[in-house]
C-alpha cells in the first residue's frame, strides 16, 4: 500500500502548475458544457481513477478541466498521470485523406448512426456513460447503488453494448439474459464522427461516417492488475465509401506529476509508448517518479496466411493477424520538427496523417540521430540500458525534460463500408525504486498483461473470482465485532497463470484472509489491518520482477502461519488513527485470497466484502446474556467418549438461539466429526479430523466459535518405531480433582512415591515406555485404574475397563529415588 501525503505548500504548487498548463495548452483553456451529448463518467474499481465522455474525451476531469487520469489511490487518488488522451484514425475516402479523433479537441458526438446513414439524436438520454459492475446489488441503499441499478437494467444491447446469452436463443431478453462483464466494473458509450462542426473543428475533415463503441473495464486487484485500465474500441464503416490506408491511433498528453520535467520513449518490442521522469525529483508529486504506458494490445485484424492467428471480440480466427504499433511519435511545444499537428483547418489532416504513417508533420522521414537512419518509430533506444536513441543522455542535443505527448499508431488497413475493426488499449501505471526503475516495473507489467490477455486469462479472473467471505456484524459503543464464515474455503480453481509446464499443482486453493479498512462503501482507501492465513509452510507470497535484466522472485506480502481467523474486533478508527464515533458510518471488509505456489502471480484475491460499522450505544431494555470471549460446553447426549465440544462467544449480538449438533463418526482410530445446525438443518462442517482447541481456526457460526477436543487421544502422542501408534504421557493421582499429580516419574503429593515402567520387552519400546498396556491393539479409548492394596509385593496388576490384564507398573518409595 503505497501512502502520500501533500502539505499545503505542495498543494498550491500543483494548483499553480495546472494554471500554467491551461495557458500553454491550446484548446485546454475551455469551460464544458455537461449534457447527455457530453457526458463524463469515471472508472475507479482499482487503484487508477480516470475520466472518459462520450465525446471520445479521455483522462480529462470535466470538474477541474484539468489532468482526469490520477494514481494511485483510485476514487481517493490525487496524483495526476494524464491530462487528455483519446483514438486518432486517418485514411483515404475516395481520394481525399480524412482525419478525425479526439486531443484537445473532440470529434465525435454522442449515439449511433441509424440504417439510413443519419446520426442519431445526441441528446437523448440513452446514449450515456452506462457504468456496471459486479457486486453492486450488495453495495447500501443510495444514489451510488441505484445509477448502478439503472444502468444494469438499461444495459444498451440493441445500440451494440456486450451480453451474455443465459438461454442461449441467440437473441437478448431483458430479465433473462445479462450485460457482459470483461472487467470488475464497466463503462460502455456509442458516439460517432457526423457531426461537421465537431469534426471540422479537430483537424479540418469532413465526417466520414463511423460509429465508435468503447468499453472502459478493470479489475479489482492489487499489484500488477490493480494498476491498469483498459479501452476497447469497436469502429465500425457506416458511411458511404470504403475506407483505403487506414491507420488508428492512440493519443496522450501526459502531465506525469509535475508535468514540466517529462520525458518520452517506446519500446517497439512490447508495443509500448511511455513517459517517465526527466529526473529523480517530480516536484513534490510522484516520490520516487513514476511511469505511465500506454500498451497496443490488440491491433486492427488484417488477412494473413492460415498458420497465423488473430483477436478480435474475445475470440480467435485463424488467417489473419493483429497489426502491431507501426509508428511513435512524440510532440513538443514550439519545436519546428516535432511540433503538435495543426487544428480547425485542412492542413492539421495532412499533418496527423503523416504522423500516423511515422512520418514528419511535412511528410518527410524522420531521422534517428544516433545511427542517421530513417526510422517510424522515434525514441526506441532504452534509457535503463543507454542503448541507442533516447531522451536525455542518449540524444545530447534533443530538448531538455518538459510537457510532451505522443501518439502511437498502427496500419495502413481497408475498412470497407459496413466493415468494423477493433483495437484494444491498456493505460499501465509503474513505480520503481529510482525514475528507470519505474520504465523497467512497466516494461514488465506491459509484458504480463500481454501475455494474459493473449491467454484468456483476464477473463478467467471473471469467470471464477475466488469466492467473496459472507460478513456479519454487531455494533456496540465506540466498538463492533465482524465475523464471516468459511464459505471462501473451498475455493480451488485451476490456474491459468502457471509459470511452468512440469508444476506439480495447477490450481489455485484458498490461503486466507486480509482484513480492511475502507473510506467508503465502494472500497476507496484500502488500509491493511490484518492477515491471517493457513498454518503451513507458505509463510511469502512472492511474483516476478525483471531486477538487472533477469526475472526474479519479490516478496508482495507475508503471509503469518498463524492460523485461519474469521473474525475481528473494531476498536478504533485506524485509518484516521482515532476513537470510534458513535453514530458515524466507517467501513470495514476481508477478501479472501488464494494461492498457487507455480503461478505468476502466486495469489488471486475475491472482491471485498465490504460492511458498513455504525457504533452505537446498547439500548435500554437490551441485555446480553454471555460475554465475548467467554466459553460454553455442549452436553453429550448419546454415546460415550472423552471428547470435549466448546463454543466460544465471538459476537453475543448475533447469537440466535439456535441448537447444534456435533456428531463423532469413525472408530478410535480414525474419528472425523460434523457439525449441523439442527434448527436451520444446514451442514456446517463436514467430515473434519481437526481435534484442537483453538481460538484462531475455529468454525464461527451465529456469533459462536466451535472447538472440537478429542480429549482422550490428545492425552497421547506419536511413538514412532512401535508396533502401536500412541503413548501414555502421563498417570494422574486425582485425590485432589482440583489440581491432579502426574506420578508419572514424578513423586506424588506426598512426595513419597511414584510410578514406573518395568521389565518390557525392548521391540515395545524399552523399558520407560507404556505401551505394553494391550499388546496386539492400540490403546484406544480404555479407561485405566492403579489399585494400592495391601497384599502383595511393591508390583501391582493393572486392569482396564474391559477386565484383561494388561502390563505391571511398580510403585517408588522416596528411598528410591531414581534421577
Amino acid at each position: 500500500m503505497k501512502i502520500f501525503k501533500l502539505s499545503f505548500l505542495s498543494i498550491l504548487i500543483c494548483f499553480v502548475i495546472i494554471i500554467l498548463g491551461l495557458t500553454l495548452k491550446d484548446d485546454k483553456n475551455r469551460l464544458r458544457k455537461i449534457n447527455t451529448n457530453d457526458d463524463y463518467n469515471y472508472i475507479a474499481i482499482n487503484e487508477i481513477f480516470m475520466w472518459v465522455s462520450n465525446n471520445g474525451d479521455g483522462s480529462h476531469d470535466p470538474r477541474t478541466d484539468g489532468c482526469g487520469l490520477y494514481w494511485p489511490g483510485g476514487k481517493s487518488a490525487t496524483l495526476t498521470a494524464v491530462f487528455e488522451d483519446g483514438l486518432v484514425w486517418g485514411g483515404i475516402v475516395d481520394g481525399q485523406i480524412r482525419v478525425n479523433g479526439d486531443t484537445h479537441r473532440q470529434g465525435l458526438q454522442a449515439g449511433k448512426i441509424l440504417g439510413n446513414g443519419v446520426a442519431d439524436d445526441p441528446s437523448k438520454e440513452k446514449y450515456r456513460i452506462y457504468k456496471i459492475r459486479i457486486g453492486w446489488e450488495e453495495l447500501p441503499p443510495g444514489q451510488i447503488r441505484d445509477e448502478y441499478e439503472k444502468d444494469y437494467n438499461e444495459w444498451p444491447v440493441e445500440d451494440g453494448a456486450p451480453w451474455v446469452d443465459i438461454d442461449g436463443d441467440g437473441k437478448f431478453t431483458r430479465g433473462i439474459d445479462k450485460p457482459e462483464f470483461i472487467g470488475d466494473e464497466v463503462l460502455w458509450f456509442v458516439s460517432n464522427d457526423m457531426d461537421p462542426i465537431r469534426s471540422i473543428h479537430t483537424f479540418g475533415s469532413n465526417p466520414i461516417g463511423l460509429e465508435i463503441q468503447t468499453t472502459v473495464y478493470g479489475f479489482f486487484a492489487r499489484g500488477d492488475i490493480g494498476d491498469i485500465v483498459f479501452k476497447k474500441y469497436k469502429i465500425i464503416n457506416k458511411g458511404r465509401d470504403d475506407i483505403d490506408s487506414m491507420f488508428l491511433g492512440y493519443w496522450t498528453d501526459d502531465d506525469l506529476g509535475d508535468a514540466n520535467d517529462d520525458f518520452v520513449g517506446c519500446d517497439t518490442s512490447l508495443n509500448l509508448g511511455y513517459t517517465y521522469n526527466g529526473d529523480e525529483n517530480d516536484g513534490g508529486f510522484y516520490d520516487p517518479p513514476a511511469a505511465v504506458g500506454h500498451l497496443l494490445l490488440q491491433g486492427p485484424v488484417i488477412p494473413a496466411s492460415f498458420s497465423d492467428t488473430a483477436f478480435y471480440n474475445g475470440k480467435q480466427f485463424a488467417g489473419y493477424k493483429n497489426l502491431p504499433l507501426t509508428s511513435f511519435v512524440f510532440f513538443i511545444g514550439a519545436s519546428a520538427i516535432y511540433k503538435d499537428p495543426s487544428q480547425g483547418h485542412y492542413i492539421g489532416t495532412i499533418e496527423v496523417y503523416n504522423y500516423l504513417n511515422g512520418l514528419l508533420w511535412e511528410g518527410s522521414s524522420f531521422i534517428d540521430p544516433t545511427t542517421g537512419e530513417s526510422t517510424v518509430f522515434l525514441l526506441p533506444g532504452d534509457p535503463v540500458t543507454g542503448s541507442g536513441w533516447y531522451e536525455g543522455d542518449g540524444w545530447p542535443m534533443g530538448a531538455a525534460p518538459s510537457d510532451r505527448r505522443l501518439l502511437i499508431s498502427s496500419g495502413p488497413f481497408h475498412l470497407a463500408t459496413s466493415d468494423t475493426q477493433e483495437v484494444v488499449y491498456a493505460i499501465i501505471m509503474a513505480q520503481g525504486t529510482d525514475r528507470l526503475n519505474s520504465i523497467t516495473q512497466l516494461r514488465r507489467k506491459s509484458s504480463f498483461v500481454q501475455e494474459a490477455y493473449n491467454n484468456n486469462w483476464l477473463k478467467n479472473l471473471i469467470q471464477n473470482p475466488v469466492t467473496k467471505p459472507v460478513v456479519h456484524k454487531s455494533e456496540y459503543d465506540q466498538r463492533a465485532y465482524v465475523w464471516w464464515e468459511a464459505n471462501a474455503e473451498q475455493y480451488n480453481a485451476l490456474s491459468l497463470f502457471l509459470d511452468s509446464t512440469y508444476a506439480d499443482d495447477t490450481t489455485f486453493s484458498f490461503e486466507g484472509y486480509r482484513f480492511w479498512q475502507f473510506s467508503d462503501s465502494l472500497g476507496s482507501d484500502p488500509y491493511l489491518l490484518q492477515i491471517t492465513d493457513q498454518k503451513n509452510n507458505i509463510d511469502e507470497i512472492k511474483g516476478f520482477e525483471l531486477i538487472h535484466g533477469l526475472y526474479q522472485q519479490v516478496v508482495f506480502f507475508a503471509s503469518p502461519n498463524e492460523g485461519v481467523q474469521r473474525y475481528f474486533n473494531i476498536e478504533k478508527d485506524y485509518i484516521n488513527d482515532s476513537q470510534l464515533i458513535n453514530g458515524r458510518e466507517y467501513y470495514f471488509g476481508v477478501t479472501a485470497y488464494a494461492y498457487n505456489e507455480f503461478s505468476s502471480p502466486q495469489y488471486l484475491e475475491s472482491l471485498p466484502s465490504i460492511i458498513k460499522i455504525v457504533p452505537t450505544r446498547s439500548p435500554i431494555d437490551q441485555t446480553i446474556s454471555f460475554d465475548p470471549s467467554e466459553l460454553i460446553t455442549a452436553r453429550q447426549t448419546q454415546g460415550y467418549g472423552t471428547g470435549e465440544v466448546l463454543a466460544k462467544i465471538v459476537d453475543p449480538l448475533s447469537i440466535m438461539g439456535d441448537d447444534y449438533e456435533i456428531r463423532i463418526r469413525g472408530d478410535y482410530s480414525n474419528p472425523y466429526y460434523e457439525i449441523m445446525n439442527v434448527t436451520k438443518n444446514i451442514l456446517l462442517v463436514d467430515s473434519s479430523d481437526f481435534f484442537e482447541f483453538d481460538t484462531t481456526n475455529g468454525l464461527i457460526s451465529g456469533g459462536l466459535m466451535f472447538s472440537v477436543l478429542n480429549s482422550g487421544l490428545d492425552s497421547l502422542s506419536s511413538h514412532v518405531g512401535a508396533y502401536h501408534p500412541y503413548r501414555v504421557r502421563e498417570l494422574l493421582e486425582i485425590s485432589d480433582t482440583t489440581n491432579p499429580t502426574n506420578v508419572f516419574y514424578n513423586y506424588n503429593s506426598t512426595g513419597k512415591w511414584f510410578i514406573s515402567t518395568t521389565g518390557l520387552p525392548t521391540d515395545l519400546g524399552g523399558p520407560d515406555s507404556l505401551e505394553y498396556i494391550d499388546l496386539y491393539n492400540s490403546i484406544g479409548f480404555d479407561s485405566f485404574e492403579i489399585r494400592f492394596t495391601s497384599e502383595g509385593s511393591e508390583y501391582y496388576l493393572i486392569q482396564t475397563n474391559r477386565g484383561q490384564p494388561s502390563a505391571k507398573f511398580s510403585s517408588h518409595k522416596a528411598s528410591d529415588r531414581v534421577p
